[in-house]
């Protein structure tokens, strides 16, 4: 069984403290619910254009290397994450919490998504390396094949951390 490595694109960070702003270019994801309730939502895409015709994906797995961020007295270890896939097309540099593009409104303000989710625990340890398997959320009847993902935290009404 061969293995196939997809890097994903830049990765967006839409803000509901700032819904109009484009945060762009980051290599990091980022999930958040300030104390005020304002969440944080990270978006990016995974082109599958490079599969093989006619291959067979038996699982698909979304690698990535946990570091903390929080204040003093927070501790996010446990917290349950979760990564939808996007429902909606977008556009990098142009999304922000309330446009999927310049002039075009989410469903959804944060992005809208589709219900199915995998999620994972926050690791105990800076820099863990945590695993998701996302074969589930991948849209095989688009063109092209693509993984579009949103990562949030499953419970946003309650003050949750990065």
């Amino acid at each position: 069984m061969a293995t196939l490595t997809i890097s994903g694109g830049v990765v967006d960070q839409l803000s509901s403290a700032s819904p109009n702003s484009n945060v762009n270019d980051f290599d990091k994801w980022v999930a958040r619910v300030t104390a005020a309730l304002a969440k944080v939502h990270s978006i990016s895409t995974f082109p599958l254009a490079a599969l093989p015709a006619g291959a067979v994906v038996s699982k698909a797995t979304l690698q990535l290397v946990y570091s903390y961020n929080f204040l003093p007295g927070e501790d996010p270890v446990g917290l349950i994450v979760a990564i939808h896939r996007v429902t909606e097309t977008w556009v990098d540099a142009q999304v922000t919490w309330n446009s999927r593009s310049t002039g075009v409104s989410w469903t959804t303000p944060g992005g809208t998504f589709a219900t199915e989710k995998a999620t994972f625990a926050n690791p105990a340890n800076d820099y863990d390396l945590v695993e998701v398997d996302v074969t589930s959320l991948i849209d095989w009847n688009s063109v092209p094949i693509s993984l579009d993902v949103i990562m949030k935290y499953d419970n946003e009404t309650v003050q949750q951390y990065e």
